[in-house]
């Protein structure tokens, strides 16, 4: 929180709701394999999204703090790897 903006940010499928006049604002997205934005990294990286939406048959997260054992393709930096751990940034801007 600074001033009257409200930053969050996640990496994964930890979900993060804001309550605004009653009403429900999704502030994450969750990162899954079968997004296309998330399946072309992971198929760059080597790996290969299977049909029920996992990676190389394990994983069923795009994204991640740990799960190391995708994130050795040693030529790839980390925002590039099968499993990464960079987040997605939102901002809200908060009313008084």
């Amino acid at each position: 929180l600074r001033d009257k903006q409200l930053f969050v940010a996640n990496a994964g499928d930890s979900r993060c709701v804001v309550c605004r006049n009653g009403r429900a604002i999704e502030m994450s997205v969750d990162h899954k394999p079968e997004d296309t934005e998330e399946r072309t990294r992971i198929e760059k990286a080597g790996y290969k999204v299977t049909l029920d939406g996992r990676v190389s048959g394990g994983l069923n997260l795009s994204r991640a703090i740990g799960d190391h054992a995708y994130k050795k393709t040693a030529k790839l930096p980390p925002e590039e790897q099968a499993i990464t751990a960079l987040p997605d940034i939102r901002m809200l801007t908060l009313e008084d």
